[in-house]
């Protein structure tokens, strides 16, 4: 074809055939077909045998059909559709959509946002840089992320998962999967494993999932994990990580680092290990241990009325939760409701949060926040506490020193 939008039909032969410009329709029917197309938005098919396929510089839609091909495409936003066979297939620059389907498949996405799918068969899929979503669905796969905050979906199989530079989100499947998270800040995400929970430990031995007989592999370089309904346990290293439980009773342990442990729903137990942790217990009578550092205890997204106290006992939460936190809790965040907060003997940090709140600050030297609302700040210890008392008309009881802002 030249100029203007052609029909171009091959026979059952080895065709070359190439559109040229404008928007063309290329089928190579039978044979071992070379189809070139230079521009346009074109419609290409290889059909039967082992194709080659090259696309241009508009948006192509793709099909491979039956045979081993070799398809790319140029910076549009392609689609490609590998069909029967074990294809290559690389979308170039552009946002692509591409298709392993059967056989084993080689999927390319390049830069751009890319939408890469294995199907059946032991795929290999690169995302490219950009923000990518790769599914493996079925077989053994190898899944690369790239450069992008990228989701990698393994599905079924023992697959490989590793999601290279950025924020990514890796979620396993049936199988023996192994998680890499490469640069950047990644979660391993068994949220589908619903009712069963799951047991990780952030050490690179294989010995994670939902049994032991799984043997998944979370290697360290991954951060943060995600459980689902059922009853999970893990265990953290070294990094700042973030737990969340979702629901069922849970086992969160964050390790060394600086981490956020979120309970959800169950009665969950959150232990804090070393490092400055945020622990926040949802619904159910959870328990909370901060270990070495300076750890806080966060109710800031509850709504009801709160009775929290660092007392060590198992009397915190809303009226019958029976939380416990624990008494090497430094702090506490209140929630959006008329709290009542009391501190300990050491200096702690309490924040009451929106609502007409009753804060204590015990006989270390506190710093207290009322934030919105009407406060009750009682802060008479003998010490220099920091008091601010926020939004609202509030009370203060203080020393002749406490360093106070904000209060009428």
């Amino acid at each position: 074809g030249e100029a203007g939008n052609d029909v171009i039909r091959g026979n059952e032969g080895a065709d070359n055939l190439n559109g040229g410009a404008d928007n063309d329709t290329i089928d190579g029917d039978a044979g071992a077909d070379v189809i070139t197309d230079a521009s346009g938005n074109n419609i290409i098919r290889g059909g039967t045998e082992n194709d080659l396929i090259t696309g241009g510089t508009g948006r192509d839609r793709v099909e491979g059909g039956d045979g081993d091909d070799t398809i790319s495409t140029g910076a549009a936003d392609d689609a490609i559709f590998g069909g029967l066979g074990n294809d290559s297939l690389d979308g170039g620059d552009g946002n692509d959509t591409i298709w392993g389907e059967a056989g084993d498949d080689t999927l390319l996405g390049g830069a751009g946002n890319d939408r890469l799918t294995g199907h059946d068969g032991n795929d290999s899929m690169d995302g490219g840089a950009g923000n990518d979503f790769l599914l493996g669905i079925a077989g053994n796969d190898t899944l690369l992320g790239g450069a992008g905050d990228d989701r990698l979906n393994a599905g079924i199989g023992n697959d490989l998962l590793n999601g290279g530079d950025g924020n990514d989100a890796l979620l396993g499947g049936s199988g023996t999967d192994v998680f890499i998270g490469g640069a950047g800040r990644d979660r391993a995400d068994y949220y589908y494993e619903s009712s069963r929970g799951v047991r990780v430990t952030l050490d690179g031995i294989a010995n994670d999932g939902v049994s032991k007989s799984e043997k998944d592999n979370v290697m360290p370089d991954v951060e943060n994990l995600f459980g689902g309904g059922g009853p999970d346990v893990f265990v953290g290293n070294n990094e700042r990580n973030f737990f969340k439980g979702g629901g069922g009773n849970d086992s969160l342990v964050g390790g060394n680092g600086d981490d956020i442990l979120e309970g959800g729903a169950g009665n969950d137990t959150l232990d804090g290990g070393a490092g400055n942790d945020f622990l926040y217990p949802g619904t159910g009578s959870d328990s909370m241990i901060g270990g070495a550092g300076t750890d806080t205890a966060a109710y800031s997204e509850r709504t009801e009325n709160l009775n929290l106290s660092l007392d060590g006992a198992a009397n915190d939460g809303a009226a019958g939760e029976n939380d416990l936190i624990g008494s090497d809790v430094e702090n506490i965040y209140g929630g959006k409701g008329n709290d009542v907060i009391t501190g300990s003997a050491g200096p702690n940090r309490l924040l009451g949060g929106p609502g007409n709140d009753t804060i204590t600050g015990g006989l270390g030297a506190d710093t207290i926040f009322g934030e919105a609302g009407d406060d009750d700040i009682r802060a008479l210890d003998g010490v220099i506490d920091v008091i601010d008392g926020g939004a609202g008309t509030d009370v203060v009881s203080k020393d002749a020193n406490d360093v106070v802002s904000n209060v009428p």
